[in-house]
């Protein structure tokens, strides 16, 4: 399992949640079954949620040329 430490910059955002310990368990098995880590594999949930909610992330360039998602909720 990778893990980061703090000495390591990150653009991402911190959220700390609290989930029953069987939904954390579902979720420890979704990230073993793609070999992806808990964290990454929450990250995608919330992904999916958000556009299954037809909330997308448009990507954009910065100054540098580097990719950026920013929300845009679609009114359909």
């Amino acid at each position: 399992m990778v893990t980061s430490s703090p000495e390591m910059p990150t653009k991402l955002k911190r959220v700390s949640i609290y989930l029953e310990p069987e939904v954390k368990g579902l979720i420890d098995g979704m990230a073993d079954n793609e070999h992806r880590s808990v964290a990454n594999m929450i990250s995608v949930l919330v992904l999916e949620a958000l556009e299954a909610r037809g909330i997308v992330l448009p990507e954009k360039s910065d100054e540098s040329g580097d990719k950026q998602s920013q929300l845009e909720v679609k009114n359909d």
